[in-house]
C-alpha cells in the first residue's frame, strides 16, 4: 500500500486560520498519547519516535502562530505530559491470559451471533499460531535476501446448522474459515479486534455458504454427517524459539559459494529457513491446547541446461527440528559440491531414443517419491467437498478425488502385494518436525496400522465423517483459514520379504528379458517441481501426460546391464501411470526413508522449495513388473543466446 502524503501546513496556512491548525495539532498529540497509553504499542522506543513525529508538526505550526500558547515551548511539555503514558509497559500477555482472551470470545460470539433465520453457531474453534521466523537466500556466493520477523495468525473456523447438516464440505472459497494477520506486538486488545472483525465476517460467510449448500445439495440417507462432536483437548507445551539470523545468512552464502561459476549451472541456490514458536487451539467443545512447532528447512537447488536445452534440475534437501541436527559446515559444503558435480554429468547424459516398456527398479529417494505419489492419496481418507456450480466450472472438485470423482482412499481395495503392511504414526520420531501428540484440531494423535495384507483396512481421518468410518484418528492437517483433512505424518510400509540390491537386479534383468531387453531400467532420483519452478525461462512445469496420476521427471535414470555397467540416461517420463501399479511390485528391496515438504491441499501443488507441512516416510526400494517410459526433447529456444557469464 502506498501511504499518502499530507499537505505541508506552511503552504496552507494562508488559506486556514493558523490557531485552527495549531488546535488540530494540539489535538493530534492528545490522541497519540492516549493511544500509546494502549497495549498495542507499548516499546517506550516506538512511543517516543512516535511523538517525536507529531511534536515536531506541531512545532511547525506553533513557530508561525502569534498565540502565546503556541509557542515552540509547547511541543517539549505535551512530550513530557505524553511519555509517562507512553513507559507504562503492561508486558507481552502470557499464554495463559491468551487461553482465557480466546475462550472468552468463544462463549462470547457463540451466544451473540445470530441473523434472523439463520441456523445456530453450534462449533466455534480459534487458532493461534505464535512463530519466530527467519529466512535467508544466496546465490552463488552472494546473499540475495536476510530477514527475521515474528508472525502472529489468528484463525477461526465457524460452523452453523449442525452435526450432521453444516455450512462446511462444500465448494466455494466462502466456507466460514477464515485467518487474520495480528501486530507483531502481540496485545489482548489487538487479539480482541481481530477475533471480533474475524468472526464477524467468518460467521456471514458460514450463513450463506450454509444456504448455497441447503439449496444445491440433498445428503442422502446414508449421510455421515459433517462434523465429529465430543472430542476435546487440554495442556500441551509452549515452544521457546531462539536462532540468530546471522546465522542462517552466512551458512547460505558459504553453502552457495561451493557451486562452480564457470557457467555450467544456471541456478545455484541456497534457501535456509527456521520458523518455531506454539499453536494454540480454544473451541466450544472446551479445548484449550498449546502445540509447539518448530522448522529447519535447508535446501541447495542447481539448475543444468542440457545440448537440446531440457532443464536438469535437483536439489539436497535437510527438513529437521532443531538447527542442532544439521550436518558440520563441511559435510554440508561437500554435498552441494557433489550436488553440482552429479547434476554437470547428468546433462551430459545420452537422451532416451526409444519408448521402453517393462521392469523398472526404484532405488533411494525415486522410491520414496513413487510411494509418495501413488500410494499415499489413497491412505489420506477425508471426504472431498461437494462442487459448487460456478459460470466458469465447479469449484472444491480435485479434493483428493480419484478418476471417477470419488475420494481416492477406499476400504477393503488391495494397494499393495500380498503381506505387505503401512503403518502411519505421528508419534514415531518425536525429534523429527513431522511429529507431534495433536493434530490440528486438538485430536490425538494415533498410530493407525492402514494397510495389512496389502489391502487397506482404514484410512487417515479428521473429525470430518465418512460414511464407513465415524471420525477422527489424530490426523487433521492443513492451513489456517481451510477445513482439515486427514493426511500422512510419518508413514512407514514394510514388505512380508525383503531382497538384496544384487537380488533385485537380478530379478529385475529375468522380467526384462520376456520384453525382449537386455537390460533394465533403474531410477534413483526425480527432479522437484518446486525446484524446476525456479527456471528463469519459465517453461518448467513438469511433462504433462492424458493420465490423472504423475510421476515426476527422472533425474538418475541409468539402463544396467546383465554385467553390471550402467548407461546414464535423461529426457525420459513415466506414462499411463495408475493407482495401482504398486500392486504389481515384484521384490522389495533394503529400506530407504526421506522427507519433503506435502501441500497443505490433498492433491494441491506447492512451488514454494521451503512451504509445506514436514512429511517421513520409510519404504522399500522395488521392482515394479511394467511401467512405460517415453522420450521427451527439450526446446532449444531455451538455450541462451549468449554464453553465460565465465564460460
Amino acid at each position: 500500500m502506498t501511504r499518502s502524503r499530507r499537505p505541508n501546513p506552511e503552504s496552507t496556512a494562508a488559506q486556514q486560520p493558523l490557531l485552527r491548525l495549531v488546535l488540530l495539532a494540539a489535538f493530534s498529540v492528545n490522541v497519540l498519547k492516549t493511544r500509546l497509553s494502549h497495549p498495542l504499542l507499548r516499546r517506550t522506543t516506538l512511543a517516543t519516535r512516535l511523538l517525536a513525529l507529531a511534536t515536531i508538526r506541531a512545532g511547525r505550526l506553533a513557530a508561525a502562530c502569534p498565540v502565546a500558547c503556541c509557542r515552540p515551548g509547547l511541543p517539549a511539555l505535551l512530550l513530557m505530559l505524553a511519555l509517562p503514558a507512553a513507559a507504562q509497559d503492561p508486558g507481552s500477555p502470557n499464554p495463559e491470559q491468551l487461553v482465557q482472551a480466546l475462550a472468552s470470545k468463544v462463549d462470547l460470539h457463540e451466544q451473540q451471533l445470530m441473523l434472523p433465520d439463520a441456523p445456530p453457531v453450534y462449533h466455534l474453534r480459534y487458532h493461534l499460531m505464535q512463530l519466530q521466523q527467519a529466512q535467508a537466500r544466496a546465490s552463488f556466493g552472494n546473499l540475495l535476501s536476510s530477514d527475521a520477523s515474528p508472525m502472529n495468525v489468528l484463525g477461526v473456523e465457524v460452523r452453523v446448522g449442525s452435526a450432521a447438516f453444516d455450512n462446511t464440505g462444500y465448494g466455494g472459497w466462502e466456507s466460514g474459515f477464515g485467518r487474520r494477520g495480528l501486530p507483531d506486538e502481540l496485545s489482548l486488545r489487538s487479539l480482541d479486534l481481530a477475533s471480533w472483525r474475524l468472526t464477524d465476517s467468518s460467521y456471514k460467510e458460514a450463513v450463506e455458504q450454509f444456504a448455497r449448500k441447503q439449496a444445491a445439495f440433498s445428503p442422502p440417507p446414508d449421510h455421515p454427517g459433517d462434523y465429529q462432536l465430543g472430542l476435546h483437548a487440554a495442556g500441551g507445551s509452549i515452544s521457546q524459539p531462539s536462532l540468530e539470523q546471522e546465522q542462517l545468512a552466512r551458512l547460505a552464502r558459504q553453502l552457495s559459494a561451493a557451486f562452480p561459476t564457470d557457467g555450467s549451472l544456471e541456478l545455484g541456490t541456497v534457501i535456509a529457513a527456521w520458523e518455531a514458536g506454539t499453536a494454540t487451539v480454544v473451541d466450544s467443545e472446551g479445548s484449550a491446547l498449546h502445540r509447539p512447532h518448530a522448522e529447519v528447512v535447508l535446501r541447495a537447488m542447481a539448475h543444468a541446461r542440457s545440448e537440446d536445452g531440457a532443464l536438469i534440475s535437483d536439489h539436497r534437501s535437510w527438513l529437521l527440528r532443531d538447527p542442532s541436527q544439521l550436518p558440520t559446515e563441511d559435510e554440508l559444503v561437500t554435498s552441494v559440491r557433489e550436488l553440482a558435480a552429479s547434476l554437470q554429468g547428468w546433462a551430459q547424459a545420452e537422451p532416451l531414443e526409444d519408448e521402453y516398456v517393462g521392469p523398472v527398479i526404484f532405488e533411494d529417494q525415486a522410491a520414496v517419491e513413487l510411494f509418495r505419489t501413488l500410494l499415499v492419496p489413497q491412505l489420506e481418507g477425508t471426504p472431498p467437498p461437494v462442487p459448487f456450480e460456478a459460470r466458469f466450472g465447479p469449484l472444491g472438485s480435485g479434493f483428493g478425488l480419484a478418476d471417477d470423482g470419488t475420494t481416492g482412499a477406499r476400504l477393503g481395495r488391495r494397494v499393495l502385494p500380498e503381506g505387505w503392511t503401512a503403518v502411519d504414526d505421528p508419534q514415531r520420531l518425536p525429534e523429527h518436525p513431522a511429529s507431534f501428540t495433536h493434530d490440528q484440531e486438538g485430536t490425538p494423535a494415533q498410530a493407525v496400522e492402514l494397510v495389512t495384507g496389502g489391502i487397506v483396512r482404514t484410512v487417515l481421518m479428521s473429525r470430518v465423517p465418512r460414511k464407513d468410518l465415524p471420525g477422527s484418528n489424530g490426523h487433521a492437517r492443513g492451513s489456517l483459514g481451510s477445513r482439515f483433512a486427514g493426511r500422512v505424518a510419518m508413514l512407514e510400509v514394510q514388505p512380508n520379504r525383503a531382497l538384496s540390491e544384487r537380488r533385485v537386479l537380478r530379478k529385475g534383468l529375468e522380467l526384462a528379458a520376456a520384453y525382449g531387453h537386455d537390460h533394465v531400467i533403474l531410477v534413483r532420483r526425480f527432479q522437484d517441481d518446486t525446484v524446476r519452478a525456479q527456471d528463469r525461462t519459465g517453461g518448467a512445469m513438469s511433462f504433462m501426460g492424458s493420465d490423472a496420476l504423475q510421476l515426476p521427471l527422472p533425474l538418475a535414470l541409468v539402463r544396467v546391464y546383465a554385467d553390471g555397467h550402467e548407461e546414464p540416461l535423461r529426457g525420459a517420463a513415466f506414462v499411463n501411470v495408475q493407482r495401482w501399479a504398486l500392486r504389481d511390485i515384484a521384490a522389495a528391496g533394503p529400506q530407504v526413508r526421506g522427507s519433503f515438504l506435502a501441500p497443505f491441499d490433498p492433491g494441491g501443488t506447492s512451488f514454494s522449495p521451503v512451504v509445506g507441512m514436514p512429511t517421513w516416510l520409510s519404504v522399500p526400494q522395488v521392482l515394479v513388473e511394467e511401467l512405460e517410459l517415453v522420450p521427451v526433447a527439450g526446446d532449444p529456444r531455451d538455450l541462451p543466446v549468449v554464453a553465460a557469464p565465465g564460460t
